[in-house]
């Protein structure tokens, strides 16, 4: 009995070590791989299809980042939140960033850190059941009821606390609120609605530019990832130059182009048009 007892215990150490050893060995070989060393980047963001699909994975803004963060070595999580709960949450550390933001809000989250390259042009557009006047200024919309998504600067900022604007979470209940003549005018992001407006039965919707029609647009990053903003950017700048990123726009967003000036790149067209 003495005797197998200790046979046990000295069966036992010499396992011990030898699952360490092993053990050790697994844990060098992984952590040399890309794989273990990569890290997880967390961007939320409010958008929709098509840029953002989370179901399919199959988005242009996601594919642009996922492939940007591939790139230097991580993987790119792109989440749907509520627009002003996105910048809430990246601005205290509890996400990693947003995605397509305008340039300046960090002006007001101080915690983000824009990355300086351009994802896409968003072209914003006053949607309407009924052709309306011609927008020159912001002004020009006092006389009809206006409905924008809720934590969109560039639509807070200029139409300040007016009366005649409701703000959602839900971009799709916009639309459905212009579909039942509940307002008369949806402000929006042009390739988004586009498909909102089809999603929710709108039929002949009429496409209204606003004052300030186009906007480039960027991610933005919390401060604790200051480290690796430059090599975002100069992935994204690969991606261009390389023809990746005009690949990703003919395989997302080019079924629902305008026919005008389809011969040109994505890109140049976006450098052209964008504020």
């Amino acid at each position: 009995m003495l005797v197998y007892i200790r046979s046990f215990s000295i069966k036992r150490v010499y396992m011990k070590n030898i699952v360490h050893i092993v053990g050790g060995i697994c844990f060098l070989m992984l952590a040399s791989t890309p794989y273990v060393l990569a890290m997880d980047i967390v961007l939320t963001t409010g958008i929709h299809e098509p840029l953002v699909d989370n179901e399919n994975r199959e988005g242009f803004v996601e594919s642009v980042l996922e492939e940007a963060f591939r790139r230097i070595g991580m993987r790119a999580l792109i989440e749907i939140e509520p627009s002003k709960l996105s910048l809430i949450n990246a601005n205290s550390g509890k996400d990693d960033g947003v995605a397509l933001r305008i340039k300046g809000i960090d002006e007001k989250y101080k915690n983000l850190v824009r990355v300086p390259e351009v994802i896409m042009c968003s072209e914003f557009i006053a949607y309407s059941k009924e052709n309306i006047t011609t927008l020159k200024s912001w002004s020009d919309l006092n006389k009809y009821s206006v409905s924008h998504v809720n934590g969109w600067r560039i639509f807070e900022r200029n139409l300040g606390n007016r009366k005649n604007v409701r703000k959602s979470d839900s971009a799709r209940q916009l639309f459905t609120m212009l579909r039942d003549d509940r307002t008369e005018v949806v402000l929006y992001e042009k390739w988004q609605g586009k498909v909102l407006a089809q999603q929710v039965g709108l039929q002949d919707i009429k496409e209204n530019k606003l004052p300030i029609s186009a906007k480039r647009m960027y991610i933005y990053l919390h401060k604790k990832h200051a480290s690796i903003i430059a090599s975002v950017a100069s992935a994204m700048r690969e991606m261009k130059s390389d023809g990746t990123y005009q690949r990703i726009y003919n395989s997302t967003l080019s079924q629902y182009a305008d026919k005008a000036g389809t011969d040109r790149g994505y890109q140049q067209q976006m450098l052209s048009n964008c504020e």
